[in-house]
């Protein structure tokens, strides 16, 4: 199948500051079901590496709702809608890229950024692979010690473990998280249904359709509000630090 252009945009990887406001549009729904920016993260790492196509019709949902895909977050204008959907298309594109053209470069934000835990990112991940089960399920058969780190730092997730043992997990991580995902990717791409090279445009034309914006009546909170604990610390460096709930 030829492929095509991306269109005029959608090409660019993110900025920091961009980065920065993907966050913020994130957090436009209740911050209990919305994604976070290591899971997106993560939930795009599972998507671009599985070797089934996955159109942005699927997983959007996904995105504002993890628990059933359904919510869907309320815009103050059209072009807010189109400016969010503009940041998650190009932040999806770029993770295809990086495994496209350069697996063993990608660096997750669970290692580059302090202030996020590896446990969303393993959560977001694990969301990713409900896309092409059947392809997954006979990569775990076959190689389950491939998710292990996977399924050790779930776990770890759910517990109350200690500070100490929780900073050993996080160490655990950064050696043998990563190494598995691209032994992940790896097999995919000898043993699994080849995905056409490049980036096709239908792929990502959902990004331009219409987005109808929804009015928003109640207060928004973002993840640098102050925590609603009380605790006067922001809510990413408060509640939202700790480990997320799997369902």
């Amino acid at each position: 199948m030829t492929t095509h252009t991306l269109p005029q945009g959608l090409d660019r990887d993110l900025s920091e500051e961009e980065l920065e406001d993907l966050e913020d549009v994130l957090s436009m729904t209740d911050f209990e079901i919305a994604m976070d920016l290591p899971t997106l993260e993560g939930f795009f790492t599972a998507i671009a590496i599985s070797p089934s196509l996955v159109m942005p019709s699927e997983w959007l949902g996904w995105v504002w709702d993890m628990e059933e895909g359904q919510t869907k977050p309320e815009f103050e204008s059209q072009d807010e809608a189109s400016s969010a959907m503009n940041l998650i298309m190009r932040y999806y594109n770029s993770l295809v890229r990086q495994f496209m053209t350069d697996p063993e470069g990608f660096e997750p934000l669970y290692v580059t950024e302090g202030d996020w835990t590896v446990y969303s990112w393993c959560e977001g991940f694990i969301l990713g692979t409900q896309f092409g089960e059947s392809d997954w399920a006979d990569a775990m058969s076959v190689h389950p010690e491939y998710f292990t780190p996977l399924m050790l730092l779930l776990e770890a997730s759910e517990s109350n473990a200690s500070e100490e043992d929780d900073l050993r997990e996080q160490e655990f991580c950064t050696t043998e998280l990563l190494p598995a995902i691209l032994k992940i990717h790896a097999y995919f791409k000898t043993h699994g249904p080849q995905r056409t090279p490049g980036i096709r445009e239908e792929d990502f034309h959902f990004a331009h359709g219409p987005t109808p914006p929804r009015v928003r009546t109640t207060p928004k909170v973002g993840r640098n509000d102050p925590c609603p604990c009380g605790s006067g610390k922001k809510y990413k460096k408060c509640c939202g630090a700790n480990g997320p709930t799997l369902h």
